[in-house]
């Protein structure tokens, strides 16, 4: 395997045309932490709304900071396909 080395433009333009079923998209990330996120999120707003408790009464008071959408990558997908993920193999949050 080529380990350590990149395709060039001119080789990836050429990979293309010879197969018009592909094309080059720009995917989004996903996480194994993302359901963690949505019940620590979905959980909060519970509690914020049930004691009547502002929003600016909510502090992070650690030095982590939770990151909703982790940047997108240039990949190979099917032409037409509507969704095109990546997976982030981050540890999540914490």
């Amino acid at each position: 395997m080529m380990t350590g080395k990149t395709f060039g433009h001119g080789w990836y333009r050429r990979f293309l045309k010879r197969h018009p079923i592909l094309s080059g998209r720009t995917s989004e990330s996903t996480t194994k932490a993302c359901d963690g996120r949505t019940r620590l999120f979905t959980t909060l707003c519970k509690v914020l709304i049930e004691h009547n408790i502002s929003n600016s009464r909510l502090f992070n008071m650690d030095k982590t900071a939770f990151y909703t959408n982790k940047g997108s990558k240039r990949v190979v997908a099917v032409c037409g396909s509507r969704n095109v993920w990546h997976p982030d193999l981050s540890t999540g949050f914490h």
